[in-house]
């Protein structure tokens, strides 16, 4: 089922939401869903998310969480996905019915690996935005979930005043620390602040360190795959000596224990080509991104994991 279906059966049951008797604030929620379902009919998907955020802010309902969810997904904001699905599975509970909580959880769990965490400090009070969004009042609750291998802006605005933007970025898996407690300048000219790019977790130290890694992963994965050749030409030779003894294999009976070393083998020599191949290309993968890092910063290189039906692997983002 694509994501236009889903949002198709999402809005069945989200718009039972909207059937009450009707009120002031209702009617205005309304309005703010129809006006998502037209969006992401026509593929203005964060256009659908806003609007769908917007009519869970008049009217609240945890259903609304899966239409966000699902729009954010399609305009590729992946933390902002993740963190609507999981809200959706956590205020929906037993009420989520069994088959939408196993096609949520498995959106959730690909969207785990796309995202990385950011720990913002700002003034107590101060809203939060990132990436235009606004994502609460300072001290904020726990991390935020953004998008991995990618550039995000962050700013506060505290008391109508927007302090300094900062630009960040983090990879999969990790938390990044982005500070806006920056006092804002009143002599200064009433400028629009540059993003600062910030670079973290791309020193020398580390990059020479992914080289590192990226070696030894080869060498790994070719130690492996040597393996996985040596069992499968020592599962070849048994197998033509078998059918040698008998071409019409009617003592294969007798000869259990080589079948079942043959089988032992194949099996042996499946696994160690698989492991094998995988640790070579993550070897060469971290080789690339190591050696990149150390190069120019402009267009980093990224690993990042690609679904289409049918495969399921990992591309390389950016410029050699």
């Amino acid at each position: 089922m694509n994501r236009k279906q889903l949002i198709r059966a999402a809005s069945i049951v989200a718009a039972l939401v909207f059937l009450c008797p009707a009120a002031p604030r209702a009617d205005d929620a309304k309005d703010e869903y129809d006006r998502g379902v037209a969006a992401f009919t026509e593929e203005r998907y964060e256009e659908a998310a806003d609007a769908f955020r917007k009519a869970h802010e008049l009217k609240p309902s945890w259903k609304l969480f899966f239409n966000i969810g699902q729009s954010e997904a399609a305009a590729k904001r992946s933390g902002l996905a993740l963190e609507s699905f999981e809200s959706y599975l956590a205020q929906g509970g037993d009420d989520v019915p069994e088959a939408r909580r196993e096609e949520v959880l498995a959106e959730v769990e690909r969207l785990r690996k796309m995202v990385g965490m950011a720990k913002i400090h700002a003034p107590e009070g101060a809203t939060v935005f990132v990436d235009g969004v606004q994502r609460g009042e300072a001290p904020l609750l726990g991390k935020l979930p953004v998008a991995a291998g990618v550039k995000h802006t962050a700013w506060a605005v505290v008391n109508g005043s927007q302090l300094p933007q900062k630009a960040f970025k983090v990879t999969g898996g990790d938390t990044v620390t982005v500070d806006l407690a920056a006092k804002v300048d009143k002599d200064s000219a009433p400028v629009e602040p540059a993003p600062e790019p910030i670079d973290p977790g791309e020193s020398d130290e580390e990059s020479s360190g992914m080289v590192t890694a990226g070696w030894v992963a080869v060498g790994v994965g070719g130690a492996l795959l040597i393996g996985g050749a040596i069992t499968g030409g020592m599962a070849l030779n048994l197998d033509s000596d078998l059918h040698n003894d008998c071409p019409d294999e009617s003592c294969f009976g007798d000869r259990q224990s080589d079948i079942d070393k043959l089988n032992t083998l194949s099996l042996t020599t499946d696994i160690l080509m698989g492991v094998g191949a995988a640790a070579a290309v993550t070897g060469i993968v971290l080789l690339i991104v190591g050696h990149k890092k150390k190069g120019a910063d402009e267009e980093p290189v990224a690993l990042a994991p690609a679904f289409a039906p049918g495969f399921t692997g990992a591309v390389i983002q950016g410029r050699f």
